[in-house]
């Protein structure tokens, strides 16, 4: 059967922070890329002029916040952009681009450590329900971890409670084994693969 992940952009959504937080990215993008998959994450995107994201750069908006940094703002034009509310600046240019990575990509993967509070994680993951994408999720602790409000949103044949059976799915799409209908968001899956 055909890969379904060739030539497919794939958005991969997640806390940036936490026990996995870029750790399973960098995995499962290579992973996807192998499979022919052009991979977005929150740290990579596809757009030339965007706002420079790395793990540091959340230490620093953390600091700015916490020093109250972020209430500083100035409207007089001659002022430095430092005496800006850059915070917010900052953070609305990423949000725009991580909203429109959403709407534009053919597949998402998100994870869901429940303990981690990431806002930015689930608006793109209620963002991607809303422009009907399809979705997978790995949630910590599975169903009995999975926040109940998202069991009203997902179907349970796309929630999975390991990186090991997130992987799994990934290499059945890979070789075709589930097939993607660009017409019928949830008709990925095949339960007569499972085994």
């Amino acid at each position: 059967m055909e890969n379904q992940l060739k030539n497919k952009k794939v958005n991969l959504i997640g806390p940036n922070h936490g026990l996995n937080g870029c750790d399973w990215k960098i995995v499962f993008t290579k992973l996807l890329n192998e499979l022919g998959a052009e991979v977005s994450t929150h740290y990579t995107k596809p757009y030339i002029y965007t706002p420079r994201e790395r793990p540091e750069t959340h230490e620093v908006l953390k600091d700015f916040k916490n020093s109250g940094y972020h209430q500083e703002t100035c409207k007089l034009p001659h002022v430095s952009i430092l005496d800006k509310s850059w915070i917010a600046e900052h953070m609305k240019a990423v949000r725009r681009e991580e909203t429109e990575i959403t709407k534009d990509c053919d597949l998402v993967f998100c994870y869901i450590d429940p303990d981690v509070f990431a806002a930015g994680a689930m608006e793109q993951l209620c963002h991607a329900f809303l422009f009907k994408k399809p979705i997978f999720l790995m949630v910590e602790g599975g169903f009995s971890g999975m926040p109940i409000w998202l069991l009203g949103m997902a179907p349970h044949d796309y929630v999975y409670s390991s990186f090991g059976q997130f992987k799994k799915a990934i290499n059945r799409i890979g070789s075709g084994k589930i097939s993607i209908k660009e017409d019928d968001y949830w008709g990925l899956y095949n339960k007569a693969y499972d085994e």
